[in-house]
């Protein structure tokens, strides 16, 4: 028996290890990938006739490239405590209305398709922690494995809360073993009565 329970840690194991290096490998082409395209945007600026407009766009590359390469990963001490955070939504969920409130304390009701990426300090048991937010509408397996999840839906609407029990679906599905409880909420957005509260 303990011979049976030791094969099936170390297959768990190189399963993990396997998946470990899928993501290192995937981490390191989508690093590799952004400057070629920087490039690529510089050769066009250098095509733009009018040199006023050319400068100011190589300016705002080079503000993008600048802040790329000082990314976290480059910048931060290992000890810096991170939390991340999914958060998955179909159209006229309102998970950016909600990302917004919890960022700036507002609410904006323009549902943006477009997700994004935000940060954001946060205190917990007295100890200050990186949030990590992530929102977009991919739903590729490397998204779900890594965070704890949000996954919203419009009370008012019927295809949201479906669209969410699916992506709950699938989320359990991409989980690796080592991770069954790690926390997915379920956040259903009452969306008249928020306003009326605002």
């Amino acid at each position: 028996m303990k011979h049976h329970n030791s094969d099936k840690n170390g297959e768990t194991a190189s399963n993990i290890n396997s998946m470990d290096q899928r993501q290192i490998n995937s981490e390191i082409q989508r690093f590799e990938s952004v400057h070629p395209c920087i490039y690529r945007i510089y050769d066009l600026i250098g095509k733009i006739d009018n040199k006023h407009v050319g400068d100011l766009v190589r300016q705002q590359v080079v503000n993008i490239e600048n802040a790329f390469v000082n990314s976290q990963e480059w910048t931060l001490g290992r000890s810096i405590n991170e939390i991340k955070l999914g958060v998955l939504g179909s159209d006229n969920s309102f998970k950016n209305s909600l990302i917004h409130h919890f960022l700036t304390q507002n609410w904006n009701w323009n549902d943006a398709p477009e997700g994004g990426r935000f940060k954001k300090e946060v205190d917990v048991d007295g100890q200050s922690h990186l949030l990590l937010i992530r929102d977009e509408g991919t739903r590729e397996p490397n998204f779900l494995q890594w965070l704890d999840l949000l996954i919203v839906f419009a009370l008012d609407n019927r295809k949201t809360f479906q669209d969410a029990l699916k992506s709950l679906d699938l989320v359990n599905n991409h989980r690796p073993l080592d991770e069954e409880n790690v926390p997915i909420f379920l956040v259903g957005m009452k969306v008249y009565f928020i306003r009326f509260l605002a």
